[in-house]
């Protein structure tokens, strides 16, 4: 999948509603983020590409 800007911003938002505390010291927070998850995220259902299987 390819990343986009606004993507990362929408996962630390999401962590944080999520309950993550990014002061907390350490590994603080595992999010798990389903296929309905990335599609809200994204605007578009996630389109997934391997750069070598390409024609």
């Amino acid at each position: 999948m390819l990343w986009r800007a606004g993507w990362g911003a929408e996962v630390i938002r999401t962590a944080l509603r999520r309950g993550w505390d990014p002061a907390r010291p350490g590994c603080a927070f595992h999010l798990d983020v389903t296929e309905d998850d990335l599609t809200a995220m994204l605007g578009v259902p996630p389109a997934y590409e391997v750069p070598f299987a390409r024609d």
